[in-house]
């Protein structure tokens, strides 16, 4: 993959390979409230699959199905944040019945703000299944 210059809106992530472009859509009903997902929710759905990190999302996920531990780098910007604790907790939902994915920030004010974000992302209350 060509090297990304700064300030461009799209950054690039490591786990890059050719031809690896998921498609998928949203299904109808959210897992995790039974409802269907928000208009507002939709709309950031389209935004997520513009990230580079979607990109890597089918094999990120075999990753995970494959290996105790994973190291993952990528640029500032490029999804890892809010996109890879999502892609693992759909990795688990296919598989057990009872889940959680934990995330560190530095500081408290960012996790605040990477937890409200990926609510808003997930289409559930903040509190509850973030």
């Amino acid at each position: 993959a060509p090297p990304t210059r700064m300030g461009d809106r799209k950054r690039k992530i490591d786990l890059i390979h050719p031809g690896d472009h998921p498609q998928e859509g949203l299904p109808p009903l959210n897992p995790f409230t039974g409802r269907p997902y928000s208009l507002r929710s939709r709309e950031i759905f389209e935004k997520r699959r513009a990230l580079p990190v979607w990109e890597q999302k089918t094999k990120f996920s075999q990753m995970i199905r494959d290996n105790q531990a994973i190291v993952l780098v990528g640029e500032t910007g490029s999804g890892k944040t809010t996109q890879i604790p999502q892609f693992v907790l759909e990795v688990l939902n296919s598989v057990y019945t009872k889940k959680c994915v934990a995330c560190t920030q530095p500081r408290r004010v960012a996790a605040m703000s990477v937890s409200q974000r990926v609510a808003q992302e997930m289409d559930v209350e903040l509190g509850e299944e973030v």
